[in-house]
């Protein structure tokens, strides 16, 4: 699992100045808005935004993007978890940052079908938020073991049933340099859903002194 200290670590002496520094704004609002939320794990929140992010680099790798994708992974919860508005990440990063946060965040009362029609959507203006929705889908599931069996059912029935259909219906949509790690990425999904089922493990961290959110 990816540490905090890990993250800062990776090289990215290749990016730009401002690329670096606006990671490390995005890093530090993350951390700052999820402290005291935890995964049902143990482990602190933020843990599940920087492997998404990790995973973000990939993709970034394979087509010299700009950073926008990594600070979208590192911000995708926070309207959703930390009642965050658009406009505040609008203000801070920019229009496109926003944007595809807001199109990744659940709305309050939305329904399943509705947000993953919201998915749909968002991809049709713009394949990189196939990529991100993935890359959360992915960490996830790599994570269900610590869910109750119900929540484990519904995150492998939403991955079969709407995220794998969605991502083989828009792979056209996706630029041909990104097909081969998209082909990846799905056949990890389908090995991560074919895994049999298993009794919730108990949690691996517990924080001294506070008392937690927990979040999925």
């Amino acid at each position: 699992k990816l540490t905090l200290e890990e993250y800062l670590a990776v090289d990215r002496s290749k990016m730009e100045k401002d690329d670096r520094r606006e990671i490390l704004d995005a890093l530090a609002w993350m951390v700052r808005l999820h402290r005291g939320q935890m995964r049902q794990s143990g482990e602190p929140y933020h843990t599940h935004p920087l492997e998404v992010a990790h995973l973000m680099e990939k993709v970034i790798e394979e087509g010299r993007l700009d950073t926008t994708l990594i600070l979208v992974a590192l911000l995708h919860d926070i309207m959703e978890e930390c009642d965050v508005f658009f406009e505040q990440i609008n203000g801070a990063f920019g229009w496109d940052v926003a944007w595809l946060v807001d199109c990744l965040s659940k709305k309050e009362s939305q329904t399943d079908e509705g947000y993953f029609q919201q998915i749909r959507e968002g991809i049709k203006d713009d394949w990189r938020v196939l990529f991100l929705k993935l890359a959360d889908n992915i960490h996830n599931l790599e994570t269900l073991s610590f869910l109750i069996l119900e929540k484990q059912l519904a995150f492998v029935k939403e991955s079969r049933e709407a995220y794998l259909p969605m991502a083989r219906q828009f792979k056209p949509q996706v630029p041909q340099r990104y097909h081969a790690l998209l082909d990846d990425w799905l056949r990890k999904i389908e090995e991560l859903v074919a895994r049999p089922f298993a009794p919730p493990r108990p949690c691996l961290v517990l924080l001294e002194g506070e008392t937690p959110t927990i979040i999925l």
